[in-house]
């Protein structure tokens, strides 16, 4: 047991028991049971930050650097990146993981979720795109019109030019322009459309 002087409670005991600590206030009848965390648990929650750190390294420096967290953090991210030897990137990561025990993580992970859903939107997009693509090469009427009427706005004169100079590009054997020029009219269409997540 440990006899503790608090200014505001004037003493406090610290009872100590295998993985639990209980902090006793005398003065006010309080008696507060607060977990250890063990080796096991302290390991775990390392591993689970350097994680976040490895992640935070494969970021481009700018995304780095918009991330609201402290500016000893972004540097030894950023000095990370610049680190080839396997062995010195583990050492950094460790590092890395040693400063975020004192950092707010959650902004951290929700920026990385973002990143991650935001990468698998635009995975979706450009498969969709090019499932688009391929259908109009192929002549089908009825996607094309699934575009019209989803994009009112496009302009159907150009998508309809694009389709026909690709169709003629597969019989001929000719090098894909149009077709890829074609795939990027689509995506564009995707890419600016207010309902993009429902898309996605």
């Amino acid at each position: 047991m440990v006899n503790v002087w608090c200014p505001l409670y004037h003493t406090l005991f610290l009872i100590k028991k295998r993985n639990f600590t209980w902090l006793v206030l005398p003065n006010l009848g309080y008696t507060i049971p607060m977990e250890d965390k063990s080796k096991t648990q302290m390991k775990k929650e390392m591993h689970e930050l350097q994680t976040l750190g490895k992640k935070l390294v494969e970021l481009p420096a700018d995304r780095i650097k918009s991330i609201d967290m402290p500016e000893k953090l972004i540097e030894a991210v950023l000095f990370a990146k610049t680190i080839s030897k396997h062995g010195a990137l583990k050492r950094q990561l460790h590092y890395i993981g040693a400063i975020m025990r004192d950092v707010d993580a959650e902004p951290i992970q929700q920026a990385l979720e973002t990143d991650e859903e935001a990468r698998i939107s635009n995975v979706r997009l450009f498969k969709k795109a090019e499932l688009w693509r391929d259908a109009l090469v192929d002549g089908n009427e009825r996607v094309l019109d699934e575009i019209f009427n989803q994009f009112p706005h496009a302009d159907h004169q150009q998508i309809r030019q694009l389709m026909r100079n690709a169709q003629k590009e597969k019989l001929t054997g000719k090098a894909p322009k149009s077709s890829r020029n074609l795939f990027r009219a689509l995506k564009e269409l995707l890419d600016n459309n207010p309902q993009r997540s429902a898309e996605a």
